[in-house]
């Protein structure tokens, strides 16, 4: 299984040194948080492979999470969060297959430096 994210701030190569260090960083600091929450427990849960991919997204092309497989790309507008507060919280969870362009776009960007 393969996770696909992007960073959480976009460095843009004509900011000052200070703003990119700040923001690498914040990205550090995201990269590690989802390495703790998510990639750690799936992997102590699951017995396969599971990988991470961070990507650069200058454009802000991911935002709708998706979760596909060999037959079905799934939708989830809001994310995977799908409780707050112990509630269930308002999601819409639709098929997608129409989604298999964008999703073929995201996989295909820049990795992202984490260093």
């Amino acid at each position: 299984m393969t996770i696909f994210t992007c960073q959480k701030r976009h460095i843009r190569p004509d900011e000052i040194d200070t703003a990119k260090e700040n923001k690498a960083r914040q990205n550090k600091e995201a990269y590690e948080i989802v390495v703790h929450d998510l990639l750690e427990p799936l992997k102590r849960k699951f017995s396969w492979p599971i990988k991470l991919v961070v990507k650069e997204d200058p454009q802000g092309i991911f935002h709708a999470r998706h979760l596909e497989t060999s037959y079905v790309r799934v939708l989830f507008d809001r994310g995977f969060d799908l409780f707050k507060d112990g509630t269930l919280k308002r999601n819409i969870v639709k098929i997608d297959n129409g989604s298999y362009t964008h999703l073929r776009e995201c996989r295909e960007l820049p990795d992202a430096e984490l260093g």
